[in-house]
């Protein structure tokens, strides 16, 4: 029997799967050659944890924006927010505070990896709303998004 609860939908729409891009931020760590520096470990860990709820609230909020094509889709058909399954003011309440939360964390772990997860939300609010659409600029977005996760780790 399949768990189709409000909290398996919010979290299946977070996609946990592609939360392994967020291992990129263990690159300064392991290079820094830190590896047995508790403090830093410890950083790096909560820095990990506070990009997996950004990107997650982030591909929630693609998912809103891409609704009407999602339902279409023959693959994202099955997701929760284009299945029905997850209600759309779910999705927007979800989105609407796990990115405040995860800028306070981001914040309070240290002010310029904050300032490296506000670039990367408007860098992926930008992707969603636009630069899909732009042939290059749309690689480009992606790419970047990859580097923020190791510049986070520094």
């Amino acid at each position: 029997m399949r768990d189709d609860s409000l909290l398996t939908n919010i979290i299946k729409s977070l996609r946990p799967r592609q939360w392994i891009k967020n291992l990129l931020i263990f690159a300064g760590l392991i290079f820094s050659q830190n590896l047995f520096n508790i403090h830093m470990v410890s950083e790096t860990v909560l820095a990990f944890f506070i990009f997996c709820i950004v990107s997650g609230a982030i591909y929630i909020l693609n998912d809103i924006i891409d609704l009407p094509f999602d339902r279409i889709n023959p693959l994202k058909a099955k997701r929760p927010l284009a299945s029905g399954k997850l209600s759309v003011t779910c999705a927007k309440l979800t989105v609407s505070v796990l990115i405040p939360l995860s800028l306070l964390g981001a914040y309070l772990l240290n002010p310029r990896f904050f300032i490296v997860v506000l670039s990367y939300i408007v860098l992926q609010v930008l992707y969603s709303f636009y630069l899909k659409n732009i042939p290059i600029l749309d690689i480009f977005s992606i790419s970047f998004g990859s580097v923020l996760r190791v510049i986070a780790g520094t």
